[in-house]
């Protein structure tokens, strides 16, 4: 399976899929629309121990990068992971939690930012271990409204000052048309969540193909 950051570094800009369940109906949606990556994000450590073998039968089948985001890493979630991390592309965790996977060999280790980051956070995210980034940073009083000039002054400087692949999520009102703004904030990838994919496979596959369109107008 490729990496995620060879994959990153590989295309102008890359689009990645990010799907609140295992379900592998969805996955199929998201790979025919164009997804470049698939993160499934699990909240709840008994979802995660109840989808392992789920997760390790469709790393085995699909060819793209698969990762899992994990909100925290508590001892059941501990012991969960160890046999998913052995076969998983890439892992996302909140910066608190970067250093318990630091160790961790063969995978690329994403660290999920929020609205509390400080720049003393980004200087420091390659030293404990971190690879990527996650530019989460919109609190919930921002989300689903429309990108301002702000918003991508912030980008630029989490791109610049963590140095370090950069990957913006969409929790703004963002719209495939704008995807050529995101990448001249110097972002390597965006990331297509549920605000913008909708619930139904139909929708998924519709709404990652508008997106995937947008990115490669980038290489023409």
């Amino acid at each position: 399976m490729a990496k995620l950051l060879n994959v990153l570094n590989k295309n102008t800009f890359s689009l990645l899929v990010e799907l609140p369940s295992v379900d592998a109906v969805m996955v199929e949606a998201a790979l025919a629309g164009g997804a470049d990556a698939i993160l499934f994000s699990i909240s709840d450590p008994q979802e995660l121990k109840d989808s392992k073998k789920e997760i390790l039968r469709l790393i085995e089948e699909v060819e793209v990068p698969m990762g899992l985001s994990v909100a925290a890493l508590d001892g059941q979630a501990e012991k969960s992971l160890k046999e998913i991390l052995a076969e998983i592309d890439f892992i996302e965790v909140a910066e608190e939690s970067i250093g318990k996977i630091k160790k961790v060999k063969g995978i690329n280790k994403l660290v999920r930012l929020d609205n509390s980051y400080s720049m003393e956070d980004l200087l420091r995210l390659a030293e404990e271990g971190a690879e990527l980034v996650d530019a989460a940073i919109m609190p919930k009083s921002r989300q689903q409204k429309e990108m301002t000039i702000g918003d991508l002054q912030q980008y630029i400087s989490i791109v610049i000052s963590a140095g370090l692949p950069v990957i913006i999520p969409t929790d703004l009102a963002i719209k495939p048309s704008e995807v050529s703004i995101l990448w001249d904030t110097g972002a390597k990838a965006v990331l297509l969540t549920h605000k913008v994919l909708g619930c139904d496979p139909r929708a998924v596959e519709k709404n990652v193909r508008q997106f995937r369109i947008a990115v490669d107008d980038l290489s023409q």
